[in-house]
């Protein structure tokens, strides 16, 4: 339970809610920059999300939208099989003459990106849609809200109750779909989905494997349900 001096109501984190976004103005970035003394890659893909059914705001504040800036890069090609979700915020920066807004930014396998990469290079990646258990707080009003009502999502407050924080949330699907063909499918990935192209795996083989996968899943969910505990808890 969140509560703000001077804000009236209570918000409520609800991860059970999926948060879904239509990702569109793909476009691919490449790149090498210098951090923390050495290289780094600047790869991603980019572009403009639009929160489906629903905006995005700051608790304690009046601003919402519905639409942000969405990077996606790649984790390390021997990380864990997992997506993961990063909202936040950016205040105003006169210097440099930027707005203050919000974004987002995904990791993925390094496998599911390179496809998506290839796919939109090949212009055959069109749209984005994600869908994500967050860390986001809900008002109390809208925390009961019908499945497919609209309601506002918020980013949080630290302790001191002036800095907005960022939310973290676990990618549970990505598709995207490629251009109109007669026998066109959209490319389809699931948290903790482990493709396999051995087609005649034994049976047993084939279980253990999707036993792991679903012990993967349920402990990213267990994760994601910690770091909301954290966050309540320094509330």
């Amino acid at each position: 339970m969140l509560t703000i001096e001077g804000v009236p109501g209570r918000f409520r984190q609800s991860p059970a809610r999926p948060l879904t976004l239509e990702v569109t103005e793909l476009s691919s970035i490449a790149g090498f920059g210098s951090r923390q003394g050495g290289v780094s890659s600047l790869a991603r893909i980019q572009g403009r999300a639009r929160i489906v059914e629903a905006q995005l705001g700051r608790a304690g504040f009046d601003e919402r939208t519905d639409e942000f800036a969405l990077s996606i890069v790649a984790l390390p090609a021997d990380a864990e099989n997992r997506m993961l979700l990063r909202l936040g915020f950016t205040e105003a920066d006169e210097q440099r003459e930027e707005p203050a807004a919000f974004f987002g930014e995904i990791v993925v396998p390094a496998a599911v990106y390179a496809e998506l990469r290839s796919d939109l290079r090949n212009g055959e990646a069109e749209r984005l849609s994600v869908g994500a258990a967050t860390s986001l707080w809900l008002a109390e009003a809208d925390h009961e809200a019908r499945p497919g009502f609209p309601v506002s999502w918020h980013l949080g407050i630290d302790a001191e109750g002036q800095a907005t924080t960022e939310a973290k949330g676990l990618v549970q699907s990505l598709t995207w779909t490629t251009r109109p063909t007669k026998d066109a499918q959209p490319a389809i990935f699931h948290a903790a989905e482990h493709p396999s192209d051995e087609e005649d795996e034994p049976v047993e083989e084939r279980k253990l494997r999707q036993l792991r996968g679903i012990s993967r899943w349920l402990m990213n969910l267990v994760i994601v349900l910690i770091a909301i505990m954290f966050v309540i808890a320094f509330k």
